[in-house]
């Protein structure tokens, strides 16, 4: 008698395990995916662009570039624009160019340094939409270091 209960015991244990699990699982959100460019698409880190770097977002089917919440944008998690605007096709962020160029080169810095060449480099936005669902996307921009380092942009 003891053997089967313990069987019943374990097996409602495991049940509860297999099912709280399946609660867990299904009540994290859904993230949608929009579709992230920049512009310009390349950047000379020697020579930071003087009037910013936009992230434009291109938000997947359902959901339109008006739905955005603006006050929710962070690029790769830290960065908020400094201005926001909504097309019928778009949206686009506009961030301050030191502060994408100080986020990129944390990204290709090795051993604190730095090498000249060209870089390939994924940036994230995140965000969430105006009914709450969260969206993320990636997008690459290309850094170029031609002379390091430049005493003239600050």
């Amino acid at each position: 008698m003891r053997t089967h209960t313990l069987a019943a015991a374990l097996t409602i244990f495991l049940a509860l395990i297999v099912l709280g699990g399946y609660v867990v699982a299904t009540s994290q959100a859904v993230i949608a995916k929009v579709s992230v460019f920049y512009l310009p698409y390349r950047v000379d880190l020697s020579r930071p662009p003087k009037w910013g770097i936009y992230a434009i977002i291109v938000p997947p089917r359902g959901h339109k570039p008006g739905d955005i919440n603006p006050d929710t944008i962070l690029l790769e998690n830290t960065l908020a624009p400094t201005s926001t605007s909504s097309s019928r096709i778009w949206f686009t962020a506009k961030f301050d160019p030191h502060a994408v160029i100080d986020i990129i080169l944390a990204k290709i810095t090795y051993h604190d340094f730095v090498y000249q060449g060209k870089y390939t480099i994924s940036l994230e936005i995140s965000g969430e939409f105006k009914d709450g669902t969260p969206f993320e996307g990636t997008g690459k921009i290309v850094a170029t270091i031609s002379e390091w380092p430049s005493p003239s942009w600050n």
